[in-house]
């Protein structure tokens, strides 16, 4: 270039030409076939937008409907295998809270049961103490001489009468 102006005309005229690239997969001989930038970026495109389809709410996706000439025929693929152990995750995960769920149940159930439990055990308890007061009055009161003796025969209890 010989000044400014024709560096950049040289420049633009690069920037607008459509440059070739080849496209390879890993370990293999770089092939024949090369695509240009508008060739890659239509490539990506529909790859962007095939990601961007992805249903997560939805078991599946399929990339059978891209032909296995596409360059990348390969990521449609991998994305599919993707979302396919994505979507086994969320079944093992459904599942794990199905379960969680229904062992969140019984144990309330079981919560419940005990509640229940220990509302009786308290009546009874607090029966148990009034008839204990009833009957203290009643071997107080008596006017013949009491005692309460235990299994070995020894003297737990005697009335004021007795004394």
């Amino acid at each position: 270039a010989k000044n400014l102006e024709e560096a950049l005309t040289i420049i633009g005229r690069e920037k607008n030409k459509e440059t070739e690239k080849e496209i390879n997969k890993k370990g293999e001989k770089l092939s024949e076939k090369t695509f240009t930038e508008k060739q890659i970026k239509k490539y990506s495109d529909e790859l962007l937008q095939f990601m961007g389809t992805i249903n997560w709410d939805q078991r599946g996706i399929s990339s059978e409907d891209i032909s296995n000439s596409h360059p990348f025929k390969s990521a449609f693929d991998a994305i599919a295998i993707i979302k396919g152990d994505i979507d086994d995750l969320f079944q093992e995960r459904k599942q794990a809270e199905k379960k969680l769920h229904a062992a969140n149940q019984e144990l309330e159930e079981a919560n419940s049961e005990m509640e229940k439990a220990i509302e009786r055990a308290n009546r009874i308890a607090v029966e148990a103490e009034i008839t204990y007061v009833e009957l203290d009055q009643i071997f107080n009161a008596s006017a013949d001489g009491m005692w309460v003796i235990d299994d070995d025969f020894d003297i737990v209890r005697i009335n004021k009468t007795l004394l």
